[in-house]
């Protein structure tokens, strides 16, 4: 086995938390991986993860059972000694983790899974994630009903529907260990983690690192965790890269564009001991499909060399003069404003105090980048200008508060906006003096990733022609509704919020999402609930019916009447699943 896999792994406190709740194990000589994540607060997350660890590898180390015998086996066996310690201990009570383990031998990995730490396969130049998430979320992702990076930003990523140590469990439990078998084939690798790393850096991020740091196992796992601690950090990080013998070379062959070896015809003579395949770095090659003659070749070095030069020379030094003197048309300011290359601002450099002034110098195509810092600004936004906080929501636009400060319409306002995007920031309204915290008029604003609290009114208010998303956004806790639409001619879509806590005023109650006029928005893998009036107003019965099959409404947690796209919940004996902050008794939310 030490022949043929080389790994290297690390774990990572992050850049938030203050203790690591992350444990990893290898031991490649016998072909035994595992990640873990703990769960529970305080140290009993460390607890349960150090314990997973220990009585598991135990249990693999035993060479009797087949490999799925042994790790249905430890699994089974590390759950209940969690559970045993938690209820022997009151600080430790609802502790648990979630974990992946691989054996691999003999060309094939066999997977032991329980809850969202990930394993993924790496051959061919392409990445697959191998292991299901046990997670609402994960469910909807692995379903195609939500994108990888839709999946990264929800405000639900961080709950799980399985874990090992909650409850006494046995090997063969149905809906407990995920056993998964795949070929290890020489020219493969994987890659084990943490959700620290998948919540922040996404599969073709990762593929390009491991490209960029090829035959270093080790840059490897260092550049991973880097990328997720420079995204935020917001957890543990645990990355372990498992490789083949022959990962590196098959990869460089491929990114070369060179063959496999083999006795392909035509390649006896480059093949040989000594002989590169790579072609000469001073031979000039014509592209493929394109012939020059080799006589012409000759010529371009001689005498018609300097003939053809001369002439393009002139012409060149013509057109010159000619639009000089007028006789050819000079580009439009439009045309030339639209080969402009797009710019990336950022607030805080040179000349740029704030965001309002970064918004006053951008132009339809540039990127805003906001550092982590408290704002007291009202912002319009623009045409074709993204916004974005550079580490979701610690660009914070908080206003109010004041008892001199007047009543504010509206903390961020777009208004005709075309082709726009508002990315990760917090909006948060302070001394009831917010009215609205995002109003869209006439627009197609992308709004992904907004966390909006404190609005007086409507955390989210929509009107006009308005087409825009509003995407894995967080809306809580305001004294208004949470999104209203109104209008007969706004038609946005929301999708894969999470809206609570909103129309909190004891004199006038208010909804999650409410619709007014003929208003037709288009509501789908939400989670509404826990709302000061009807989670869901909707003029019209049949859609307000509509929204409850499709989305997650009430404080059950589960969709009413009837099922949809987010039906896969836990049946009512299972309706609570587990929270990945804090103990396992704070069952849902973050």
């Amino acid at each position: 086995m030490a022949a043929t896999i080389r790994c290297a792994g690390e774990s990572n406190r992050g850049q938030v938390r203050e203790n690591n709740e992350d444990r990893l194990y290898f031991d490649q000589e016998r072909g035994i991986f595992m990640v873990v994540d703990g769960m529970g607060g305080e140290a009993a997350g460390e607890v349960a993860a150090a314990t997973a660890v220990e009585v598991l590898c135990k249990r693999l180390e035993r060479d009797s059972g087949t490999p799925e015998e042994r790790i249905r086996e430890g699994i089974a066996l590390a759950n209940n000694a969690i559970y045993e310690k938690a209820q022997a201990n009151e600080a430790w009570r609802g502790m648990a983790c979630v974990l992946t383990v691989a054996c691999v031998d003999d060309g094939l990995a066999t997977v032991g899974h329980i809850g969202d730490t990930r394993l993924y396969k790496i051959l061919g130049g392409q990445i697959t994630k191998v292991t299901p998430d046990h997670s609402p979320v994960g469910e909807l992702e692995d379903a195609g009903q939500l994108s990888e990076i839709e999946a990264m930003r929800h405000p639900r990523r961080n709950e799980v529907l399985r874990d090992v140590g909650s409850s006494p469990r046995e090997p063969d439990d149905e809906g407990f260990v995920d056993i998964i078998q795949i070929p290890f084939e020489p020219n493969s690798a994987l890659l084990m983690c943490s959700d620290g790393l998948s919540d922040l850096v996404s599969s073709s991020e990762m593929l390009q690192a491991i490209k960029r740091h090829l035959g270093n196992r080790s840059r490897v796992v260092r550049q991973l965790i880097d990328l997720a601690n420079e995204n935020g950090g917001k957890d543990n990080v645990t990355v372990l890269f498992i490789e083949g013998s022959q990962f590196a070379p098959a990869m460089r062959r491929q990114l070369a564009g060179l063959p496999e070896p083999g006795p392909a015809p035509g390649l006896a003579e480059a093949t040989r001991p000594g002989k590169s395949l790579e072609p000469s770095r001073t031979e000039a090659r014509p592209r493929a499909g394109s012939r020059v003659p080799p006589a012409f070749g000759r010529a371009l070095g001689g005498r018609a060399a300097f003939l053809i030069y001369g002439i393009l020379l002139g012409a060149l030094t013509g057109a010159a003069w000619y639009v000089a003197r007028g006789r050819l048309p000079r580009p439009d300011r439009e045309t030339m404003e639209a080969a402009r290359r797009p710019a990336r601002l950022v607030v805080g450099a040179e000349g740029l105090p704030t965001i309002g002034a970064a918004l006053a110098r951008a132009r339809p195509g540039d990127v805003i980048e906001v550092p982590p810092a408290e704002y007291s600004e009202q912002l319009r936004l623009k045409d074709g200008v993204t916004l974005v906080s550079q580490r979701p929501h610690e660009a914070v636009i908080r206003l109010g508060g004041g008892p001199e400060e007047a009543d504010i319409p509206a903390a961020v306002t777009a208004e005709g906006v075309r082709g726009g995007r508002f990315v990760g920031f917090r909006i948060q309204g302070e001394g009831d003096q917010v009215a609205v915290g995002l109003r869209l008029l006439d627009t197609d604003l992308e709004v992904e990733d907004v966390d909006i609290s404190g609005a007086t009114e409507a955390a989210v208010e929509v009107s006009g022609t308005s087409t825009a998303s509003i995407r894995s956004s967080h809306i809580h806790d305001n004294r208004g509704t949470g999104i209203v639409v109104v209008g007969d001619a706004a038609t946005p879509r929301v999708v894969n919020n999470y809206i609570t806590a909103n129309g909190l005023s004891p004199e006038r109650p208010g909804a999650g999402l409410e619709v007014l006029g003929a208003a037709s928005p288009v509501v789908l893998r939400n989670v509404i609930k826990g709302n000061g009036g009807d989670d869901i107003a909707w003029p019209s019965e049949e859609r307000r019916r509509d929204a409850f099959r499709q989305n997650i409404v009430g404080d059950s947690g589960q969709t009413q009447p009837g099922s949809g796209p987010m039906a896969t919940q836990p049946q009512p004996e299972r309706a609570l699943t587990q929270s990945r902050q804090g103990s396992a008794a704070h069952r849902i939310g973050r």
